[in-house]
């Protein structure tokens, strides 16, 4: 693979990514971080990002650099998947190119990539969990040491990153076990595995000590019990997550048989003439690497299943692709089976991209009527806030949705009813620090939201100075 090929890969995701490197918008959590300075990652059991931080912004805990931050970690992707390939003998060209990119351009990811100060290092977590797979290192012991701290490194930046680990180990024994015999196979994923032990060890005894998480993020970090509840739970969150993983793709399973097909006859062919349990071991690998695309969220006792879950579904796609690019189809037949399901896959992108940046905008606006509304209005301008109800979303979002339902799921909903977004957004478009009703405050509301007439009434909500409160009520 030329050295060029890097600089391909790294074009070609900015590309695919140029809408969100080119926005200036502000997703879900970055609005209040936009408008506090406040970064807050080790609480969620990210400690890494805030220190990366801290040292960029000379010690002021964050910055806005935007794009360069996600460019930057885009192209260390890049160097990342082309020291992959070399290290790993892949010289694929083109078809390389638009497989590794199925890692982090697929609609599961796409929410990721939009968080202006969370994103640039949600990428660099899912580099520092291939990293171990770009070495050829001949000491175990070595081995065992730089993998699990860049295992580290990628639970401490992004948790949901040890699923790209997790998904390279299978990717890796299904490429030994064709190649090499099958005991080395075996010994290379348990050290493999061992690597991820201890880096999860390390990460759960020493840096959640160090840097504890908060009740929020602890909640969902709670595991399921080792009994018949805990069995009952697991089975629900399988269920759950398979649900969810159809309900995103829609009709794309039909897209991907033939990739599927004939990835599975090029690991069969490879694989048989081994042993039978070569193969046995190749095809539990994939079906590994498929429930892996929503991996280890289905032991939690909290589970919530966000599009961000399926960050593994890349990995089972890089598997399909790799596979069908070395059988010995015509090239522009393997071009059309991979082409084809990425670029659906590439659609959903577009569209979840476009969806995102247009409620943004809508929202945006719609925070600067109520600002002017509520500021040129003393009986409304009132010390804390309730939002009622959830405002309209956007003509675009709407229309995108009768294409893909899905998109609905990454949308941000910044005025859902207790959410700060809301809040934050009004103070970034210049209102006072206004707090959110305690309970007292949204009882006495509720109490009389009905029995007034609001002082502003339009088509889009209702205000009213209620108390000591300031209620939006959307219609």
């Amino acid at each position: 693979m030329k050295r060029n090929n890097a600089i391909t890969i790294f074009l070609f995701l900015i590309m695919m990514s140029f809408q969100i490197i080119s926005s200036n918008v502000y997703y879900m959590d970055d609005i209040f971080r936009h408008v506090l300075w406040y970064s807050g990652w080790s609480g969620d059991g990210r400690p890494f990002a805030d220190i990366i931080y801290n040292i960029i912004s000379f010690g002021n805990s964050i910055v806005d650099m935007h794009p360069m931050p996600l460019i930057g970690s885009i192209g260390f992707f890049s160097l990342t998947m082309y020291y992959y390939a070399k290290n790993n003998n892949i010289s694929l060209g083109y078809i390389y190119i638009v497989s590794c990119s199925v890692i982090i351009i697929n609609p599961f990811f796409v929410s990721n990539l939009w968080f202006r100060f969370d994103g640039p290092f949600m990428v660099l977590s899912i580099c520092f969990a291939i990293i171990p797979f770009c070495a050829n290192i001949k000491n175990k012991l070595v081995q065992l040491f730089f993998s699990s701290f860049f295992i580290l490194l990628a639970l401490g930046l992004y948790q949901t990153s040890i699923n790209i680990f997790l998904g390279f180990i299978f990717i890796e024994l299904i490429i030994k076990i064709t190649n090499e015999k099958l005991s080395c196979s075996i010994k290379q994923f348990a050290y493999r595995l061992s690597s991820a032990i201890v880096a999860i060890l390390l990460y759960k005894f020493i840096t959640s000590n160090i840097y504890p998480m908060n009740d929020y993020a602890a909640a969902y970090s709670k595991t399921i019990g080792l009994d018949y509840n805990g069995l009952r739970t697991l089975i629900s969150n399988i269920n759950i997550a398979l649900d969810g993983l159809n309900t995103a793709l829609l009709s794309f399973w039909k897209y991907i048989i033939p990739c599927a097909i004939v990835a599975l006859y090029v690991l069969i062919k490879k694989t048989c003439n081994h042993s039978k349990i070569s193969l046995i071991m190749a095809l539990v690998s994939v079906v590994s690497l498929f429930f892996l695309s929503f991996g280890v969220i289905i032991f939690s006792n909290n589970m919530v299943v966000y599009p961000r879950v399926y960050l593994g579904f890349g990995c089972f796609l890089f598997l399909l692709f790799l596979l069908v690019s070395q059988s010995k189809l015509k090239p522009y037949i393997s071009y059309a089976i991979i082409l084809v399901p990425y670029s659906i896959m590439s659609i959903y992108f577009f569209i979840e991209s476009s969806s995102i940046k247009a409620e943004y905008i809508d929202k945006n606006e719609l925070a600067q009527k109520l600002v002017y509304d509520i500021s040129n209005n003393a009986e409304i301008n009132n010390k804390c806030i309730m939002i009622i109800n959830y405002p309209k979303i956007s003509k675009v979002a709407e229309m995108n949705l009768r294409a893909y339902p899905y998109s609905y799921n990454v949308l941000p909903k910044t005025f859902s009813p207790g959410y700060d977004g809301g809040r934050f957004l009004l103070m970034s478009n210049g209102l006072k620090d206004m707090r959110y009703q305690n309970e007292s405050e949204e009882k006495e509301i509720k109490e009389n939201i009905n029995k007034i007439k609001p002082t502003i009434n339009n088509d889009t909500y209702e205000l009213y100075g209620i108390g000591n409160c300031t209620a939006i009520k959307f219609k």
